[in-house]
């Protein structure tokens, strides 16, 4: 794992991947966010549920500044690059949420990053979504 340097914060867009799943309602189809974009070894596994991804063409995914890796590339299409992402457990569908965005206090500022705090405690608090549809791949 890895991010960009010179610049470290970036605007990028985000795309919503998934928007039927509830962690995603009321989100617009992508958004522009200033953050520290993590690039990963590998996109989450099968068992991961994929909501959204990053859009490599608009911020660069480089670091020339530190570490021997300066190509932070994870694909041509958000897809390729996930950035949130959920998981559902065992038979009682336990649910985490997981998202690489929120560096910056300023983050929380913003009205998609309220809506997607809140839809994702509420999911997997299970106050959203009673009958798991969302643990669907």
């Amino acid at each position: 794992m890895s991010h960009p340097m010179a610049p470290q914060f970036q605007e990028a867009r985000v795309a919503v991947l998934n928007p039927s799943h509830p962690v995603m309602a009321g989100l617009p189809s992508d958004f522009m966010a200033l953050d520290e974009w993590y690039t990963f070894e590998a996109a989450p596994g099968d068992d991961f549920i994929v909501l959204a991804g990053l859009d490599e063409s608009t911020y660069s995914p480089e670091n020339k500044v530190y570490g021997d890796r300066s190509d932070l590339w994870m694909g041509p299409t958000p897809a390729d690059h996930p950035i949130i992402w959920a998981r559902c457990f065992g038979d009682s569908q336990a649910r985490s949420v997981f998202t690489a965005m929120g560096h910056r206090y300023e983050t929380y500022e913003t009205e998609e990053a309220l809506l997607l705090l809140k839809n994702m405690l509420n999911w997997a608090a299970k106050k959203s979504d009673p009958q798991s549809s969302g643990c669907a791949k």
